[in-house]
């Protein structure tokens, strides 16, 4: 469930991030946008694989 949830929410990011940069050339929205959901991604992967050690 929490993983169906990331995704939506990775795939909502992206959607958002798409729109800025077609609305408006504000390349730092852009790069922070880009830096926040690489951030994430490295977070999701770090938890995911922490539970999958615990459970193993």
């Amino acid at each position: 469930m929490l993983y169906a949830n990331t995704l939506d929410f990775f795939l909502l990011r992206i959607v958002q991030l798409i729109h800025v940069a077609i609305d408006s050339a504000q390349i730092d929205i852009f790069v922070k946008m880009t830096f926040e959901i690489i951030s994430c991604c490295h977070l999701t992967h770090w938890l995911t694989e922490s539970c999958y050690y615990k459970m193993a």
